[in-house]
């Protein structure tokens, strides 16, 4: 369980080169479950429940390296305050997409609105589903999950 406080950012920050990392199985409150960029790839964020609060989302991602892919699928991530859930993408180009080595896949968002948008550098903010194929496929968007429902969830996290 990873709980961010005064100001916290990413639960786990794989920048700067950080590679090959298998998160997975975590519980994270006040605070955006994944960072990666400055280089870093190849990492697996999966399995895990995000609660991201005050304005953060579930994971952001940026620099990649050609050729080396990073895959972020079967979490499920609540918002609130927003309907971004991602901050995704240097590019969200179709035509740039298949250069861009990301995968996210049956991911479950959850908002205030049941709405699931990314913001792209160059096009701003943008619905998950007009992102080119293979950036965020099989999602599901889904309204908020009531307290116990999370508080559910993040036993099932931790005590399995």
């Amino acid at each position: 369980m990873i709980i961010a406080n005064y100001g916290a950012s990413q639960g786990f920050d794989n920048d700067d080169g950080s590679s090959w990392y298998d998160t997975h199985n975590n519980f994270f409150y006040n605070a955006a479950g994944f960072k990666m960029d400055y280089g870093g790839h190849d990492s697996h964020f999966h399995d895990n429940v995000v609660v991201a609060t005050q304005g953060q989302n579930c994971v952001g991602t940026a620099s990649f390296v050609a050729g080396h892919a990073t895959e972020i699928y079967n979490n499920s991530c609540i918002v609130y305050g927003t309907e971004r859930v991602d901050d995704l993408f240097e590019n969200c180009d179709k035509d740039l997409a298949p250069q861009v080595p990301i995968h996210g896949y049956n991911n479950r968002f959850y908002t205030e609105k049941g709405n699931a948008s990314a913001t792209c550098d160059c096009c701003g903010l943008r619905p998950l589903k007009d992102l080119p194929k293979g950036l965020e496929d099989n999602f599901s968007a889904f309204t908020l999950p009531d307290g116990e429902t999370i508080i559910a969830w993040g036993r099932e996290k931790l005590f399995g």
